[in-house]
C-alpha cells in the first residue's frame, strides 16, 4: 500500500537549526494534514521541540486538543462555530464583529493585520478598534501578526512591514507576541523575525539552507504483464507504441498521484514512466528495461526521486505536492533506522 515515511530525526534537526538561526519563539505551522506529514502524530512528536502550533481551521485545531496536544493552538481562517472553544486554541479575528462573535466561545484571540496581501485582515487604522474590543469583551489578545506576499522583493516587505508597525505602534510594549516571518521569509533581515516565526515548509526540509526533508512516499507492485504494439493500456485512448513489459502499481488519484503526463516512479534505482491515464487506486508504468516481481517495493518521493523534479512535472510549487498525500497513505514514524510505535 502507499507508505509515508517520516523521518522525526530530520524534523527535529530542522527545528533546532531554524530555532538557532532566529533566535525566537518557534510557530509549528501544521495546517493541511501538516503539509502531508500526518496532523496530530507528527504534532504529538515535535510538541516538546516547539512552542506553539497554527492550523488553518478550527476543526485542525479540535483534532489537535482531542489528540492530547496541550499547546496553544492559532487558528488562522476562524469561521465562528457556536461552540465554545478549548482554552489553548486562539481564533483569528478581523474585525470587531469577528471579536463580538467571540464572546463566552473563546478565552484568547490573535489579531490578523492586512499590509497589503488583501487576504483577510484588520486595517492598520481599524486595528486599535479590534483590539479594544477584544479587552471589552474579555477576550486575552495573544498576538497580532501578518503576512509577506513576496519575500524576494525587499521594498515590497519592506511596506508591508512599516505598515504593520504602525498598526501595532500603540500596543508595542504590552508584551503581546508580534510575528510576520513565515518560511519563506527566514530570508529576510532579522529584524522582521519579531518575537515569533510560524514555520511551516521549512520545517518539513524544503526552500531553506542547512535543513533536510524527512519524508519518503512508496508504494508496492501488484501485478505485472506483457503487451504487444497496438494494446491498450489503462483507461482511454492509450496503446502500446511497441511490445512491453508493464507494471501496475499501488498509486493513484485517490491518493493525491495526479493524472498528468510525465510521471515516473522508480524501481530499484531505475526510473520507470507512467504509461496510460493515472487511475483512482493504481497506474501503469513500463517494466520493460528492468527485472521486478509483485510486491517489489516503488519509490514515489524520496531516494532518486527529486522534490524540485516533481514540482515542475506537476506545474506546481512545493506546498501543494507536500499536501496532495491525502489520509489514505499509511503514515509510519522513525528516527534514523528505528521505528517509533504510532
Amino acid at each position: 500500500m502507499l507508505t509515508v515515511r517520516v523521518d522525526l530525526s530530520k524534523i527535529k534537526h530542522n527545528i533546532s537549526y531554524i530555532k538557532s538561526v532566529t533566535n525566537t519563539e518557534f510557530c509549528a505551522v501544521v495546517k493541511a494534514n501538516a503539509y502531508g506529514h500526518g496532523l496530530c502524530e507528527f504534532s504529538k512528536a515535535v510538541e516538546e521541540d516547539v512552542d506553539c502550533f497554527a492550523v488553518a481551521t478550527e476543526y485542525e485545531a479540535l483534532k489537535l486538543v482531542k489528540s492530547g496536544i496541550t499547546k496553544k493552538i492559532l487558528v488562522f481562517n476562524y469561521g465562528y462555530p457556536n461552540e465554545t472553544m478549548p482554552k489553548n486554541v486562539i481564533p483569528s479575528v478581523f474585525s470587531v464583529e469577528g471579536v463580538e462573535a467571540l464572546k463566552g466561545k473563546a478565552t484568547e484571540v490573535s489579531i490578523a493585520v492586512n499590509t497589503g496581501m488583501n487576504r483577510f485582515g484588520v486595517s492598520h487604522d481599524n486595528f486599535n478598534k479590534v483590539f479594544e474590543a477584544a479587552l471589552k469583551h474579555g477576550l486575552s489578545v495573544h498576538g497580532a501578526y501578518t503576512h509577506f506576499f513576496n519575500e524576494s522583493d525587499e521594498e515590497s516587505c519592506k511596506r508591508q512591514f512599516d505598515e504593520f508597525k504602525r498598526a501595532i505602534f500603540c500596543i508595542k510594549d504590552s508584551g503581546i507576541k508580534f510575528h510576520c516571518c513565515a518560511s519563506n521569509c527566514l530570508v529576510l533581515p532579522r529584524e522582521y523575525y519579531l518575537d515569533m516565526v510560524r514555520v511551516g515548509l521549512a520545517m518539513y526540509g524544503y526552500g531553506y539552507r542547512g535543513i533536510v526533508p524527512a519524508m519518503d512516499i512508496y508504494t508496492d507492485i501488484i501485478w505485472t504483464g506483457n503487451v504487444s504494439a497496438g494494446e491498450h493500456i489503462g483507461y482511454g485512448d492509450f496503446v502500446a507504441p511497441k511490445k512491453m513489459k508493464i507494471a501496475s502499481v499501488r498509486v493513484g488519484y485517490g491518493d493525491g498521484f495526479r493524472r498528468i503526463k510525465n510521471h515516473y516512479v522508480s524501481v530499484d534505482g531505475v526510473l520507470c514512466p507512467v504509461v496510460g491515464n493515472v487511475c483512482m487506486d493504481v497506474c501503469i508504468i513500463d517494466v520493460s528495461d528492468i527485472n521486478c516481481k509483485v510486491g517489489q517495493r516503488v519509490c514515489i518521493l524520496g531516494e532518486n526521486i527529486d522534490f524540485d523534479d516533481v514540482c515542475v512535472t506537476h506545474s506546481t510549487i512545493s506546498h501543494e505536492v507536500l499536501t496532495m498525500i491525502n489520509e489514505r497513505a499509511e503514515r509510519i514514524y522513525v528516527a534514523g533506522q528505528n521505528r517509533i510505535q504510532n
